[in-house]
């Protein structure tokens, strides 16, 4: 489901038409494209650190080929 095209313009348009809306979002924070992960982040899989906050760079090296297919793209 993650890597259908269709579920990923639905869920784009519908972030845009209800979460990404003026004046809190200006034009250039919102969201031209996305990338749906099926695996959930966690402390297990060392996409998260135990206090919950992100880790940016296992993150971004757990989807590169993800990231520079978008930005091929633009």
């Amino acid at each position: 489901m993650c890597k259908d095209q269709a579920v990923k313009d639905w869920f784009l348009s519908d972030l845009k038409e209800n979460n990404m809306t003026s004046p809190k979002w200006k034009g250039y924070e919102v969201a031209r494209n996305l990338i749906l992960d099926p695996e959930e982040w966690s402390v297990d899989n060392d996409m998260m650190t135990p206090s919950m906050k992100v880790k940016l760079r296992n993150l971004l090296s757990h989807h590169d080929d993800a990231i520079k297919s978008l930005q091929s793209i633009f």
